[in-house]
């Protein structure tokens, strides 16, 4: 039976993380390493016993190979995005460079390096440098998105420009590989684009400043003139003045892997908790219009959700959509038994990450319900409250209505497996407030608004991340030394890429954390040994 499911492994390994075809210089860039597949994680098991595994591994830094990303005294990481075979990565910045890596030669060097280690007792610290690196003038990048429908396509938006960009990288140029712009001429040249979702190999959904989402129609690009064109632009709160704020998350509602086009819900959210259900096989003209808008289901905001008022919820753009997985999408049928069957119902849930680091399960209906019913909300994870005390630290009071802490920057997030069943978000410290009403030296001390003399971070708990688990909540953390900024998963659960902020010495830097046994180096030299 063993055997069997040895093999079955096998064959999902190739068909997951073999080496896709590429063309051009990216071929022969890749064939001059070599490659290997990466396993399948079976300590990823959602069940008790992948708990269990967990605690006998830790994720540690990478003493053997690192990247070599060297950012000026200003720039910093703004997105890091694998592409969905885990072979390139590709990691922006604030000064519009873009570099892509070849995660095969990171592999292969780690390998190498603990193989000498156990030979000679050293171990070699490589460096991956970037196979391909192109600037998009002095722009900040906001996002990056690989196209799941063609690995060549790369797509990138600016925070402060209305241009999309889709840059296939098998291709080569003077100033980069060659690419196709997206930019809208109707709207105002200082509204930036901050999300991205393909829908197909040359169909694309941005999302931008003030609400407004495009639906583009692009040709592949190549060295005579690409074209683009917008099919439609709206806005799903009607708001003009920017009051439910920018689109940050744009996720279709699909049970398979990709969505297709029959499959064209989509959940569209922003950085003030608002969110829209969109129809995209439904379409109305307003008058005196030519234009046709897409159909909105249902609309609502997370503050307004029953299953949140027990919470002091964060104030602002921290109660934000960051990022939104999509656990099950449902439909079920009138009669399963007749031969024309016809979908009532289409329950979908979902598990939506803030700014703040809360994780926020929804479950609604978007056949049946009007648009007005709100879905069902479950907080998941929370930061913690804030402690009040007075100016020694040695006397605490209890208040229920204590707001929440929130984290130095706006939460990471990603996914341990495919189902997004372990989740991983910044690990929010505990935040003192020294209360006025309870210390002698006020009259010596200046009040800021909130009736506080200072705040600060609880000092004695590590930085690091922590993993979610969407039924058992928090399950434990992992150490990180800084602020963390940005994180990408690898797809085979091996690696975590990390950018992070020593606010002690400045240094900002990208740091590779591999999953490793405690055991790891023994079991290394034992086979050494053996062989």
């Amino acid at each position: 039976m063993e055997e069997g499911n040895e093999e079955e492994r096998r064959r999902q390994n190739k068909q997951v993380f073999g080496h896709r075809s590429a063309s051009s210089h990216v071929l022969a860039q890749l064939e001059k390493r070599r490659s290997y597949n990466m396993p399948f994680d079976r300590y990823m098991d959602s069940g008790y016993h992948g708990m269990r595994d967990y605690a006998h591994r830790k994720w540690t830094v990478s003493t053997s190979v690192q990247l070599d990303v060297v950012l000026s005294h200003a720039a910093e990481v703004t997105c890091m995005e694998f592409d969905s075979e885990g072979v390139l990565l590709a990691v922006s910045d604030s000064k519009g460079y873009v570099r892509i890596f070849d995660f095969d030669e990171v592999n292969a060097a780690d390998v190498a390096a603990k193989q000498k280690k156990v030979s000679r007792g050293k171990e070699e610290i490589k460096k991956v440098e970037p196979f391909i690196t192109f600037r998009i003038g002095d722009d900040r990048i906001s996002s990056i998105k690989w196209n799941p429908f063609d690995d060549n396509l790369l797509g990138v938006t600016l925070f402060n420009k209305n241009e999309v960009r889709i840059y296939d990288v098998s291709t080569t140029s003077d100033h980069g590989p060659l690419y196709t712009s997206l930019s809208n001429k109707q709207q105002l040249r200082s509204t930036g684009v901050l999300s991205m979702v393909f829908q197909s190999f040359n169909k694309v959904i941005t999302g931008g400043n003030y609400g407004e989402l495009s639906y583009w129609l692009y040709s592949t690009p190549s060295h005579e003139k690409a074209k683009s064109r917008v099919i439609w632009t709206f806005n799903p709160w009607n708001s003009k003045s920017g009051q439910c704020g920018d689109i940050t998350e744009i996720v279709p509602l699909s049970s398979k892997r990709y969505p297709a086009n029959k499959d064209a819900y989509l959940v569209v959210a922003t950085s003030r908790g608002f969110f829209a259900i969109i129809d995209m096989n439904k379409f109305s003209t307003k008058s005196f219009s030519s234009k046709p808008t897409p159909t909105i289901l249902k609309i609502w905001n997370l503050s307004q959700l029953a299953g949140l008022r027990k919470h002091v919820l964060p104030q602002g753009t921290w109660m934000g959509v960051r990022k939104i997985f999509v656990w099950a999408v449902k439909p079920q049928v009138l009669d399963a038994s007749s031969t024309t069957c016809t979908t009532t119902t289409l329950v979908v849930d979902i598990a939506v990450i803030t700014n703040a680091g809360w994780v926020i399960t929804l479950n609604f209906d978007i056949v049946n319900n009007t648009q007005f019913e709100t879905p069902r909300a479950r907080v998941l994870h929370r930061s913690p409250k804030v402690i009040q005390c007075d100016s020694t630290q040695t006397i605490f009071f209890e208040n229920p209505n204590a707001k929440a802490s929130v984290p130095y920057f706006a939460s990471v997030y990603g996914t341990l497996d495919q189902g997004a069943s372990w989740m991983v978000v910044t690990k929010t410290k505990p935040i003192y407030e020294i209360l006025p009403d309870c210390d002698k030296r006020i009259l010596s001390q200046s009040i800021g608004s909130g009736g506080l003399i200072f705040s600060e971070e609880k000092n004695d708990q590590p930085d690091g991340l922590s993993v979610i688990h969407r039924n058992w909540g928090e399950q434990f953390t992992i150490p990180i030394q800084g602020k963390v900024k940005h994180l990408s998963i690898h797809p085979g659960n091996e690696w975590i890429v990390v950018a992070y902020l020593d606010l002690r010495t400045g240094e900002k830097s990208i740091k590779l954390m591999n999953l490793r046994n405690k055991n790891h180096r023994k079991r290394l030299k034992c086979r050494e040994k053996g062989n």
